[in-house]
């Protein structure tokens, strides 16, 4: 299975997230799906999202729309950018422009008013390449940026005071635990390494706010003199002493989970979102190869709940180093969805007497699988706080 992990930082001054107990709508389903390109109704995964101003844009992904992958069929990959305002319960896509190859796999940063594409893979392999997409009057425009040293696809990404961050994934095609950075004021910068974690993971999250780079999740693929592991643990890395330590894992009933696949963002400066990824032990046991809990020919045949995706929104707080858990909601168990956060301010007529407009703080889980080689063609949106305009 091959899946993705997405990240984007965003601060916003205040936040109050949703408890266990809250109903719908406070996580839901909007309508709408792209469907220019042939077979991208299915649903995609892998690919790149961020909320431009009032347009939620995403880019490029994969999915097996010709031949499902039970079947043995290839791999889909697409290069439309489509954007839809953030409006309402129903999103009215339109073809914004295209990437220059078709392209899943890569890190997705937002910047300001822009979404970085970093890397990724399609059908003739990983790339270096990197660019940041602009939106003017539904038109996207491409900019190329300083490529990659190594081609690195499956990594996570995040942003902080200006410096874009690159964790794990596979480099050149081999499992990495390298870090990269760049600054993101300097157009023409160049990518730089950090200390490496401690071991390789492919499909990590990761978020970074106070100084800090966070790293969740992710896997090790079986090797000659390593076994295969899927991680749950939590790394630090303080930017200024460039030393790694311990952090805590997230957990659901008190039993540590992986974040493998799943989907992060930083909220604020101190408030970390989480949801999605695969379950572990199922994965393990795929992965290493010892296809113990149901035979090799029909791990892909299961019912989607059989794989247990992990449904459950997540946030940590990094000032007391707790996760706390919002409740499980069926959309949000995916692998490989991308995630966006944005803000919306509804309409109010000039002159009415209605109150004073509110923003409401969003976040974007878009696309993803649902199980192995199954995409879902939806998008979900989390509703985080009603904010009075200032």
């Amino acid at each position: 299975m091959s899946i993705s992990k997405i990240s984007a930082t965003i601060g916003f001054a205040a936040i109050i997230l949703l408890s266990a107990c809250t109903p719908e709508p406070g996580v839901k389903v909007v309508k709408g799906f792209p469907a220019y390109e042939p077979g991208y109704e299915q649903g995609v995964s892998a690919c790149f999202a961020a909320q431009i101003a009032n347009n939620l844009v995403m880019a490029g992904g994969a999915n097996f729309a010709n031949t499902p992958a039970a079947e043995g069929g290839a791999k889909c990959y697409y290069s439309g950018i489509y954007g839809a305002r953030c409006n309402g319960d129903s999103l009215r896509w339109e073809r914004f422009g295209s990437l220059p190859e078709p392209l899943a796999y890569g890190v997705a940063i937002s910047n300001a008013d822009s979404l970085m594409v970093i890397g990724g893979c399609n059908a003739y392999g990983p790339s270096k390449r990197c660019y940041s997409i602009h939106v003017e009057y539904n038109r996207a425009f491409l900019r190329e940026l300083t490529s990659l040293p190594v081609a690195i696809d499956n990594a996570a990404g995040c942003c902080l005071d200006h410096k874009a961050y690159l964790v794990g994934g596979n480099v050149d095609g081999k499992p990495s635990a390298k870090i990269y950075w760049r600054d993101l004021l300097k157009r023409r910068s160049e990518w730089k390494e950090l200390t490496d974690m401690p071991q390789a993971r492919v499909q990590p999250v990761c978020a970074a706010l106070d100084g800090k780079l966070l790293v969740w999740g992710g896997f090790t693929p079986a090797g000659d003199s390593c076994q295969a592991v899927v991680h749950t643990d939590g790394l630090v890395f303080d930017l200024a002493t460039g030393e790694w330590s311990e952090v805590a894992a997230p957990t659901i009933d008190g039993k540590e989970i992986t974040l493998a696949g799943g989907s992060m963002a930083a909220l604020n400066e101190h408030t970390i979102m989480a949801f999605g990824g695969v379950n572990r032990e199922i994965f393990t046991d795929a992965i290493s190869g010892q296809y113990a809990l149901v035979e090799k020919d029909k791990y892909l045949l299961q019912p989607v709940e059989w794989y247990r995706f992990n449904a459950h929104l997540l946030t940590f707080d990094i000032t007391t180093g707790q996760w706390t858990d919002h409740g499980a909601y069926p959309s949000l168990a995916r692998a490989g969805a991308a995630i966006a956060v944005g803000s919306q301010r509804p309409a109010v007529k000039v002159g009415s007497n209605a109150p004073t407009p509110v923003h409401e703080l969003q976040t974007w889980c878009v696309g993803g699988e649902s199980k192995p080689g199954i995409r879902a063609p939806e998008v979900t949106r989390i509703i985080l706080e009603k904010k009075q305009k200032q």
